[in-house]
């Protein structure tokens, strides 16, 4: 029977978090994290099959803090302004997240789509609308 884990799937995903909003999405690597975590860097492939794998379950992570900045500018009046400066604040507060986010990595530099993806882009437009009849 195999050792248990040290560290859970979770622990592994906060700490890639954590790597990449001090160092950048470019320091996430193995042997990076298994420092951070104090393990080995083979033990972070008992939770993930490769570092693509932990990245995407990273960068998911990353998408729920930024769409907790997302619905706090969007409960604003009104919600397409709130909506903008949540995502100003986002890149202020959160550079390398947001870097990893919407720069790096292949990320989707077409905002529409990404807010589409996000289930933002509706609620967004509605605002406008209702506000510019």
């Amino acid at each position: 029977m195999p050792p248990k884990p040290k560290k859970t799937r979770q622990q592994v995903i906060n700490a890639s978090v954590e790597l990449i909003r001090f160092r950048g999405l470019s320091s996430l690597t193995a042997r990076a994290l298994g420092t951070q975590l104090n393990i080995a860097p083979s033990s972070i492939f008992t939770h993930f099959s490769s570092m693509e794998a932990l990245r995407e379950a990273a960068l998911e992570s990353i998408r729920d803090i930024y769409d907790g900045y997302a619905r706090q500018g969007l409960a604003m009046t009104p919600p397409f302004k709130g909506f903008g400066m949540s995502f100003l604040r986002f890149a202020k507060e959160e550079p390398r997240l947001f870097s990893a986010l919407f720069l790096e990595n292949g990320a989707d530099s077409n905002l529409l789509r990404f807010l589409e993806q996000e289930g933002h882009l509706e609620t967004v437009l509605s605002a406008i609308c209702a506000t510019f009849p």
